[in-house]
C-alpha cells in the first residue's frame, strides 16, 4: 500500500523509531551516541615571507581519532602533506598570493575543510650586501664588465688626488679582486667602454695635478695589457662614453682646461679608431651619466655646471641631436646610472650641494620618460662605479664621502617588488567618497569635498603628506559639494568647479585652492550649473575644458566651456555632438581631448568625440565597441587610450582608442567586471585597476605590451568611488571611498592605503 498522507507517514516513522529503540535481548534500550565531525579550533593563518624562505601553515583540531589531514595549494592536493602542519619548500615568485587550506577527516566518513590562508612572498628589494675589497682604495675610476664575467677596475685617484695607473679584476664567483696590469697613462675621471671586439676603450680624464687629457688607450683582455690609441677632438674629463647600437661610442660633456663645462659631444668609430664631432647637448654638464636605452637613444642625466643639475636629455643617434626629457627627483653629480634587465635605469648616489654624498637612488622608466625615488645604498658615496653582473645584481665599488676615499663595495639586488603589495597608511580626518584628489607640486595630495560618513556633502579638505604618511586638515571650500571635479593649474593652484550641493542641486560655483596659503577663494561661476562633468587642462592654450555633465533639470547637457586662469573667467566654447554625463575625457598627445561614453538622453552611450582647442569645436570619432558609463580612460605611453569597465556589474570588457586611426578595438578583458573603480598609469607603463562597485578589494594590472589584465594583490579594504593618486616615489595612494561599515551597512571610509 502506498501512503502519501501526513498521518500515514507519522505512523510509519513511529514504528521505525520503536524498532530502533529495542535491544536484541528482547527488551530494554541502548544509548546511541552520534560521532560529530572534526572541529578546527585554530585555523591556518596567512603568512608573509621573503623570497626563498619557507612558510609553515598549521591547524589545531578536536575530534574522535584517528584523524587524517590533506593540505591543498590553490585547490590542488599537495602530495605528502598529510599532517596537522605543512611547511612549503623555499618560496619562489610564483608562490606569491597562493592559497593554502587543509581538509581534516575522521574514520566515520566526516571531513571538515579549513579556511583559506594566503601566502605573500616579498622580494628582497634594494638590499645591499658586503663583498670583497679592492687592493687599492680609489675614486673616479672605471669599472667594465668583460665578456668572461669579470669586472675591469682601471685607474682613478688615491688619497691626495694622485692619479693611478694600476688596474685590477673583480671575480663575482669568488668575490675577490686581483691585479690586472697598468695603464699607459695614469688617469682618473676618464671613461671605459667595452667595444664589440671585446677590447675596452679608455678615454680622457685627468692626470695628477689636474691636467686634462685627450689621450685614449685600449685594454685587451686576451693579453691583459693596455696600449695607446688615438686622441679625442677635445681634451675632457668628467665626461661620458656610451657604446651605440652601430658599434660607435658617444662621448659627451665633461670639462676641459680652466674647469669649463662642455656641451660638445663626439663619436668614436671603432673600425677606423677616430673621433669626430656630433650634435651639442642642451645643457653643458660634467660628472653626469649617459645610458643607452632599449630604444637606442641615450639618457643624459644630472651632473654639474657651476651648480648641481637635476635635468636630463636624450640623444638620438639617428638624428645626431639632443632633446630635453623629465628631470630627476634630486640634483646629483658623479652618480651612476645602470640599465636593469627590465628596462629601468637605476640612478644611485652622487653628490648634492656642497659635495655632500648621497645614499639615495631613483629609477628612470624609459616607457614613460619619468624618474621615481627608490631605496638607498648602505653607504653614501659619489665618484663610485656601478656594474651589472651576469647574475643581474649591481656591483657598487669605492668612491668618496665625508670619510674620504672608500675601499668598500656592496651588491644591490634590483629584483622587482612583487606587485599587489598594499599597506595601510594614515586615515583621513573625515570619512568621504566622491571626493577629488590632486597631486600638488610639493608632493602632497589635496583631498577635497565629497560625501561624508552619513552621505552629506562636505566642504572640508585635507592634505596627505607622503613623508609622514599622515593627513591633516587644510582650509575648507566656500561651498559643500560632492562628485567633485578638480584640476591642477600651472601656477600650482587647484581649480574646483561644479558638483552636487548639500541640497542635491547642480552647482555653477567655482573656487581656487592656494597650496601656499592653504586656503580656498571664490573663482567665479560657470556659465551652466553642472555635475558629473569632466575637466581637462589644455596645454596648448593654458585653459581648462569643462564638458557635458548633468544640468539643473537632471538631464545630460551638450554644452562646454573654458576657464582661463589668466582672467579668472568662464566662457562658452563649442558644444559636444552628443549630450552626456558620467563620461570620460582624456588629453591626447596632439592636444586634442577624447570624450567617450557616458549617459545620454536615452541611456548609456558608445559614441565618442574629439575636442580641438585650436578651433574650439567637437567632432565625432569612432564609437566604442560597448556602451559604457562610470568607466575609466587612461592615456598610455604610446599615446593610445585604455577604456575599462563601466555599466554596473556586467562589464569586464576593455578597449583601446588609437588616435591615429580614430578607432576603438577590444583588448583584455579585465579579470573582474567593475565600475566606479580607479585606473592609474604606473611608472613602468602598466595600469593599476582597483576596487569598484560591490566594495571590491580586488586589483589587477593591465600590460599594454601584452594587451592583457592579470590579477594582483587585494586592497586592505574593499572600496568604490575612492581616489587613486600616483605619488612622486612611484607608489599609489588609494583614499576614502564607500565601503562596508558593518553587517548590512555601508558608508564613507576614512581609511587609506598605499600600493607599492
Amino acid at each position: 500500500m502506498r501512503c502519501y498522507s501526513r498521518s500515514c507517514v507519522q505512523i510509519v516513522l513511529g514504528v521505525i523509531l520503536l524498532l530502533w529503540g529495542c535491544g536484541s535481548g528482547g527488551g530494554g534500550s541502548s544509548n546511541i551516541t552520534a560521532n560529530p565531525p572534526p572541529t578546527i579550533t585554530t585555523q591556518p593563518a596567512s603568512q608573509t615571507v621573503t623570497l626563498g624562505q619557507q612558510a609553515t601553515f598549521s591547524v589545531t583540531v578536536s575530534g574522535t581519532g584517528p584523524l587524517t589531514y590533506q593540505w591543498s595549494k590553490n585547490g590542488t592536493a599537495i602530495s605528502g602533506a598529510t599532517s596537522s602542519s605543512y611547511t612549503t619548500p623555499a618560496t619562489a615568485s610564483a608562490d606569491n598570493q597562493a592559497q593554502f587550506s587543509v581538509a581534516v577527516s575522521d574514520s566515520f566518513g566526516h571531513s571538515t575543510p579549513s579556511k583559506t590562508a594566503t601566502l605573500t612572498v616579498i622580494a628582497n628589494v634594494g638590499v645591499f650586501m658586503p663583498t670583497g675589497s679592492p687592493a687599492t682604495g680609489r675614486y673616479s675610476q672605471t669599472a667594465t664588465l668583460l665578456p668572461n664575467g669579470k669586472v675591469l677596475i682601471a685607474g682613478g685617484f688615491s688619497t691626495g688626488s694622485v692619479a693611478l695607473s694600476s688596474a685590477e679584476l673583480y671575480d663575482p664567483t669568488t668575490g675577490t679582486f686581483a691585479a690586472a696590469g697598468s695603464l699607459t697613462t695614469a688617469r682618473g675621471g676618464h671613461t671605459a667602454t667595452l667595444l664589440p671586439n671585446g677590447k675596452v676603450l679608455i678615454a680622457g680624464g685627468f692626470a695628477t695635478g689636474g691636467a686634462v687629457l685627450s689621450s685614449t688607450e685600449l685594454y685587451d683582455p686576451v693579453t691583459g695589457t693596455f696600449a695607446a690609441a688615438g686622441s679625442l677632438t677635445t681634451s675632457r674629463g668628467g665626461h661620458t662614453s656610451t657604446l651605440l647600437p652601430d658599434g660607435g661610442v658617444l662621448v659627451t660633456g665633461g670639462f676641459t682646461s680652466g674647469s669649463v663645462a662642455l656641451s660638445s659631444a663626439e663619436l668614436y668609430e671603432s673600425t677606423a679608431g677616430t673621433f669626430t664631432p656630433t650634435g651639442t647637448m642642451t645643457t653643458a654638464r660634467e660628472f653626469h651619466t649617459a645610458t643607452l636605452l632599449p630604444n637606442g637613444k641615450v639618457l643624459i642625466a644630472g651632473g654639474a655646471n657651476g651648480s648641481n643639475l637635476s635635468s636630463a636629455e636624450l640623444y638620438d643617434p639617428l638624428a645626431g641631436t639632443f632633446t630635453p626629457t623629465a628631470s630627476m627627483s634630486a640634483t646629483r653629480g658623479a652618480h651612476t646610472a645602470t640599465l636593469l634587465p627590465d628596462g629601468r635605469i637605476l640612478v644611485a648616489g652622487g653628490f648634492a650641494a656642497n659635495n655632500v654624498a648621497l645614499s639615495s637612488a631613483e629609477h628612470y622608466y624609459s616607457s614613460t620618460g619619468t624618474f621615481f625615488a627608490t631605496g638607498s645604498m648602505a653607504t653614501a658615496r659619489y665618484q663610485h662605479t656601478a656594474t651589472l653582473l651576469p647574475n643581474n645584481k649591481v656591483l657598487i665599488v669605492g668612491g668618496l664621502n665625508a670619510s674620504g676615499t672608500l675601499s668598500s663595495a656592496e651588491l644591490l639586488d634590483p629584483q622587482d617588488q612583487f606587485p599587489g603589495m598594499f599597506t595601510t597608511t594614515g586615515s583621513m580626518t573625515t570619512a568621504r567618497y566622491r571626493a577629488a584628489a590632486t597631486l600638488l607640486p610639493n608632493g602632497k595630495v589635496l583631498i577635497a569635498g565629497g560625501d561624508g560618513p552619513t552621505g552629506s556633502a562636505q566642504s572640508s579638505a585635507e592634505l596627505y603628506d607622503p613623508a609622514t604618511g599622515k593627513f591633516r586638515s587644510t582650509g575648507s571650500m566656500a561651498e559643500a559639494r560632492y562628485q567633485v571635479r578638480a584640476t591642477l593649474l600651472p601656477d600650482g593652484d587647484v581649480l574646483i568647479a561644479g558638483g552636487i550641493s548639500a541640497s542635491e542641486t547642480s552647482l555653477s560655483s567655482a573656487e581656487l585652492y592656494d597650496p601656499v596659503a592653504g586656503t580656498f577663494k571664490a573663482a567665479g561661476s560657470m556659465t551652466t550649473p553642472r555635475d558629473l562633468h569632466t575637466m581637462t587642462f589644455l596645454p596648448t592654450n593654458g585653459k581648462v575644458l569643462i564638458a557635458g555633465g548633468q544640468g539643473p533639470a537632471g538631464l545630460a547637457v551638450t554644452s562646454a566651456e573654458l576657464y582661463d586662469p589668466a582672467t579668472g573667467t568662464f566662457t562658452p566654447t563649442g558644444s559636444m555632438t552628443t549630450a552626456r554625463y558620467w563620461h570620460t575625457a582624456a588629453l591626447l598627445p596632439d592636444g586634442k581631448v577624447l570624450i567617450a561614453g557616458g549617459v545620454g538622453t536615452s541611456g548609456d552611450l558608445s559614441s565618442a568625440e574629439l575636442y580641438d582647442p585650436v578651433t574650439g569645436t567637437f567632432t565625432a570619432t569612432g564609437s566604442m565597441t560597448l556602451t559604457r558609463s562610470n568607466h575609466t580612460a587612461t592615456l598610455l605611453p604610446d599615446g593610445k587610450v585604455l577604456i575599462a569597465g563601466g555599466n554596473g556589474f556586467t562589464v569586464s570588457g576593455a578597449e583601446i582608442y588609437d588616435p591615429a586611426a580614430g578607432t576603438f578595438t577590444a583588448t583584455g578583458p579585465m579579470v573582474a567586471a567593475r565600475m566606479d573603480h580607479t585606473a592609474t598609469l604606473l611608472p613602468d607603463g602598466k595600469v593599476l585597476i582597483a576596487g569598484g562597485v560591490g566594495f571590491q578589494s580586488s586589483v589587477e594590472l593591465y600590460d599594454p605590451v601584452a594587451g592583457t589584465f592579470t590579477a594582483t594583490g587585494s586592497m586592505v579594504t574593499g572600496r568604490q568611488e575612492h581616489t587613486a593618486t600616483l605619488l612622486p616615489n612611484g607608489s599609489v595612494l588609494l583614499a576614502g571611498g564607500e565601503g562596508i561599515q558593518g553587517p548590512g551597512s555601508s558608508g564613507g571610509l576614512s581609511s587609506s592605503e598605499l600600493y607599492q
